[in-house]
């Protein structure tokens, strides 16, 4: 029994004196590209796409089929059944297999831009986390020393009441306010907690670790200058993977009308799986025949749905772009405002506290409203410089920038995508 007592101890003595993991913004790109389960989960995707290309390229040789061996024979008696057996011994006779190989090239190439696309808001989401995370840090600091304010006011009104100096009315007013502070503070802590174990895991580090954030330096918004939407949004449109996921689409579409035209000469001899393409909705006849029509129909209807859908997502490029540019520069153009609000605030609330301290009597709505304006006021100054690093940090996802500027380490191989 004792030796459990000692090892029971021994355990907690340990994990009594582990050490934190320190954080930094600098860390995020690295640790999700490496450690993020989505995107690990999709790499196996753009891996299996790559083999895909890999696969088409070998059914483009000759390959050992025994029953069409066997048919030999029967070719010198019916020349017409020759074309099974081309299939196995001269497949890249076919043309049907050359377009399935350039299909196969394209949705790899499409896979990849989906991979970046993700890979891109995987980092954003988990540094805007982490910024989030900081931010409710730094908010706990503000409403811990308002609590601090109100403890000592608290002090004061309970003094005053004792001797009779002022009424219970004050006193209970402050102190339901301070307790809503308290109140306040400790719900932010478990919402801290949250979030951190949900960066955590978005980084990829054990959620029984404990994590330390290191806060990097706000931007000065005091020194920002506006931006304009015309010179933003022709960078955005230009790095979008989602831009280029459908232009490498299209260019798959048009293997896949090949196969239409030469289908005369047989289909492909092999299939890339089912859902492995988006036009498996697309009929294709093996040789030729009056679907033709209605097939080639069918391929330039599914152009057009393409199309449109590529520019409905530059549209909703240009509206997001709109929108943080407009939140962007009201933020620059309201920071200095703000400053003068908080300053304005403390000067009030140290000449209520000057008053107090001579014996000035306490009107609890009137102290009250002073110590909120302040309080607010320091909320809401913190609030636009963390909301602007947000902003920066979208508007830098969204263009390619800063530390998306290299994108994932996966990479499109020569040989295999061109």
């Amino acid at each position: 029994m004792k030796k459990y007592i000692l090892l029971f101890i021994t355990i907690i003595s340990v994990n009594s004196f582990a050490s934190q993991i320190e954080l930094r913004i600098e860390d995020i790109v690295n640790k999700v590209s490496k450690e993020n389960f989505l995107l690990i989960e999709n790499a196996e995707k753009v891996y299996q796409k790559k083999e895909t290309i890999k696969f088409s390229r070998a059914n483009l040789l000759p390959k050992l089929n025994l029953w069409n061996i066997l048919k030999l024979p029967a070719v010198l008696i019916d020349p017409l059944s020759l074309g099974d057996i081309i299939q196995d011994v001269a497949p890249f006779l076919v043309p049907a297999n050359w377009f399935k190989l350039g299909q196969s090239k394209y949705f790899y190439k499409a896979q990849v831009e989906q991979y970046r696309a993700l890979w891109a808001n995987e980092v954003n989401i988990a540094k805007l986390l982490f910024m989030s995370v900081y931010r409710d840090q730094a908010l706990m600091k503000t409403i811990e020393e308002n609590i601090s304010n109100y403890k000592e006011i608290l002090e004061i009104a309970k003094v005053r009441h004792i001797f009779g100096r002022d009424n219970l009315f004050a006193y209970n007013l402050i102190q339901d306010r301070y307790l809503a502070l308290i109140e306040d503070n400790r719900n932010l802590k478990n919402l801290t907690y949250s979030e951190t174990k949900q960066l955590q895991y978005l980084t990829g580090i054990s959620n029984e670790e404990d994590v330390l954030l290191i806060g990097p330096s706000l931007p000065n918004i005091s020194n920002a200058k506006e931006v304009e939407f015309s010179k933003i949004i022709f960078k955005v449109i230009d790095a979008s993977p989602e831009v280029y996921q459908y232009e490498h689409l299209l260019n798959s579409l048009s293997k896949v009308r090949g196969q239409i035209k030469f289908s005369i000469l047989g289909t492909s001899s092999y299939s890339l799986g089912e859902g492995s393409g988006t036009f498996n909705n697309i009929p294709i006849q093996d040789g030729l025949g009056f679907g033709l029509g209605s097939s080639v129909n069918i391929a330039k209807s599914e152009g057009r749905i393409l199309k449109t859908q590529l520019k409905a997502t530059i549209e909703t490029l240009k509206r997001q772009v709109n929108v943080l540019v407009k939140e962007y520069n009201s933020l620059i153009a309201n920071f200095n405002l703000t400053q003068e609000r908080v300053a304005l605030a403390k000067s009030n609330y140290e000449s209520m506290m000057s008053y107090i301290s001579i014996g000035g009597a306490i009107d609890a709505l009137e102290m009250m409203e002073i110590m909120d304006n302040l309080y607010a006021s320091k909320v809401l100054l913190l609030s636009y410089k963390f909301r602007f690093n947000d902003l920066e940090e979208k508007i830098k996802r969204m263009t390619f920038s800063g530390d998306y500027a290299n994108g994932p380490s996966l990479q499109i191989g020569e040989d295999d995508a061109n």
